[in-house]
């Protein structure tokens, strides 16, 4: 019995040191770590509009040819910036829109829009470019416009975001200038004399993927 139980008890300790053991290989190969925290930060939109003169008006004035109204003293350009303050690419449209309290009818209205100093020698007459659907702005609820007629989108475009550095502010981004012509065509007769006519730039703007 005294042998038999000296046996066992040589067994037990064998299964002890074993156990130890094996508990500090599986401690070796079991190493944890924790990662870096991960952030996600969302881009900032923030587009800027910005009109650098006086709204468009018609009043008083007489038809004249395009190369008149495009010449060097033709017609005062209303003139308008879009700028990308953030740092989300965003598209954008401008919109020329007229109102039913015009007298003077869009088939008497020419226009024309450059980008930065680019040059123009053609315009377009207002009644045609609006009679195609995909010239046509139907939404218009965020404008807060009375008396709006239509909505006539006349040009587009992308604008790239800034991007954000190490230390500091966001770097400025894209910005886009344009120039607008409005002038009563040379074809007109003698029936507009007496008539006004007004419109309202506004711009839609879309953040992209």
């Amino acid at each position: 019995m005294k042998t038999i139980y000296k046996v066992s008890l040589f067994v037990i300790a064998l299964l002890l040191v074993g156990s130890i053991y094996l508990a500090q290989s599986y401690a070796l190969w079991t190493y944890q770590t924790v990662g870096e925290e991960n952030i996600i930060e969302v881009g900032v939109y923030d587009i800027g509009y910005s009109e650098l003169n006086t709204p468009i008006t018609l009043n008083n004035t007489y038809p004249i040819s395009d190369a008149k109204a495009l010449g060097v003293n033709g017609v005062t350009p209303f003139t308008f910036t879009i700028a990308n303050n953030g740092t989300v690419n965003t598209s954008y449209k401008v919109t020329l829109n007229t109102f039913t309290t015009n007298t003077l009818d869009n088939s008497n209205i020419k226009f024309a829009i450059v980008e930065g100093s680019n040059a123009v020698s053609n315009g377009i007459l207002l009644s045609t470019f609006a009679a195609d659907a995909n010239n046509i702005n139907t939404d218009t609820t965020n404008f807060n416009l009375t008396n709006l007629d239509k909505s006539i989108i006349i040009a587009s475009g992308d604008l790239a975001g800034g991007v954000k550095p190490e230390v500091g502010n966001i770097t400025p981004g894209e910005s886009v200038t344009y120039k607008l012509y409005v002038w009563i065509d040379n074809a007109a007769t003698n029936d507009v004399m007496g008539k006004t006519f007004s419109a309202k730039v506004a711009i839609i703007n879309n953040a992209k993927n």
